[in-house]
């Protein structure tokens, strides 16, 4: 499947992929304690513009705005009602800022719980991502990504989709957001869920939502070697320091882009950006020298 995606696709050297979205809207001033993914049906001129820039800045694939836009998530804002609009929404607001070759990968992450609710049942966990991932297949997305994904439930639960993935012939990417050392934040150790993703085998294997130089490349390197996929790569900008209100990342473009020189090697199906990297910083991954596949 992938190998005809990216024939159909013509893609002969790694896809950029675009940078943040949630913490550019924090620092536009919009809070946290409100669903920033309504924002596609509330003001999706906004959204429309952040994709654009991406776009512009040399993006080959923009993920829609539906990061927590699931039913369980949206629950925990009393909002469960608005999956469908929302997640439908968010890819037309894609394809309005796509160009001709843009492709639009439908944006899942891990599920936000309110303390005052129940934690899910992996159940409850499947049948949310489920939902949420054919909403946006229908609605035209070209593949599906699951990202940011820190706990073997969640880890199950995505790639449980390959079945609904593979009916609907769209590619499944599957995202994890580790510790340094590898395991997940929930402590699964690093083998234990390489097995499990060997085992599934998604069209593409990533990292996302993590920044450390010095760990990244040996474990880009064997996670590959683990499960023989090509990688997905979308770091953070450094660490976050708040500063006067705004939250600012203290890596910039040119040191950001120095992180991805080590690992041109290793089969990269797309690098990005994550927290605090704006169209700046892929502008300079666009301008990079990549290698062809």
């Amino acid at each position: 499947m992938l190998n005809a995606f990216l024939k159909q696709n013509k893609i002969s050297k790694p896809l950029i992929a675009d940078g943040a979205m949630g913490t550019l809207l924090l620092n536009k001033g919009i809070s946290l304690e409100n669903n920033l993914t309504k924002l596609n049906l509330t003001n999706s001129d906004l959204i429309t513009s952040i994709h654009k820039e991406y776009v512009e800045a040399g993006a080959d694939i923009i993920y829609t705005h539906t990061f927590l836009a699931n039913y369980l998530s949206l629950k925990s804002f009393s909002e469960e009602t608005l999956v469908k609009g929302i997640n439908v929404q968010a890819v037309t607001n894609a394809q309005k800022a796509a160009n001709k070759t843009t492709l639009i990968a439908g944006n899942l992450g891990g599920i936000y719980t309110a303390s005052h609710l129940q934690k899910p049942t992996p159940q409850a966990i499947m049948n949310a991502y489920e939902q949420q991932a054919q909403i946006l297949i229908q609605a035209g997305a070209d593949l599906i990504i699951v990202e940011t994904l820190s706990n073997l439930e969640e880890l199950k639960a995505a790639l449980q989709l390959q079945t609904l993935t593979q009916k609907h012939n769209k590619p499944l990417f599957i995202s994890i957001t580790p510790q340094n050392n590898g395991n997940l934040l929930d402590n699964t150790k690093l083998d234990t869920w390489l097995s499990l993703v060997t085992q599934n085998k998604p069209q593409a294997i990533g990292l996302n939502c993590f920044y450390n130089p010095k760990k990244l490349a040996p474990l880009a390197t064997h996670i590959h070697k683990q499960t023989n996929s090509p990688l997905l790569l979308k770091l953070n900008a450094g660490n976050p320091i708040k500063k006067q209100g705004l939250w600012t990342y203290p890596v910039l473009p040119k040191e950001f882009c120095n992180v991805f020189q080590n690992l041109l090697e290793t089969p990269l199906i797309a690098i990005g950006g994550c927290c605090g990297t704006t169209p700046k910083y892929i502008k300079a991954l666009a301008e990079m020298k990549l290698n062809e596949t």
